[in-house]
């Protein structure tokens, strides 16, 4: 009940340059190692042109595991 919810909105930024910076962020993460980083891409729908619309988590991993509640909606549990 406390959970900040930001949205985030950039004109004029292309698709694939959102996609381009995505795929070098997770890259790195990967390349250094971070296990404290928990990074999670998942499209919420598509746009009226059929472009992917994104949901990004970008957060620290402190998450033990991730379940889905009753509605379908994930629920975190920390460590």
């Amino acid at each position: 009940e406390c959970d900040e919810i930001f949205f985030a909105f950039c004109y004029p930024w292309s698709l694939r340059d959102a996609d381009l910076l995505m795929e070098r962020v997770e890259a790195q993460l990967v390349d250094q190692r971070r296990d404290d980083v928990y990074l999670h891409r998942e499209t919420l729908c598509h746009s009226l042109e059929g472009r992917p619309v994104e949901i990004i988590t970008l957060t620290a991993n402190d998450i033990k595991e991730v379940k889905k509640d009753e509605r379908g909606g994930a629920v975190r549990e920390e460590r």
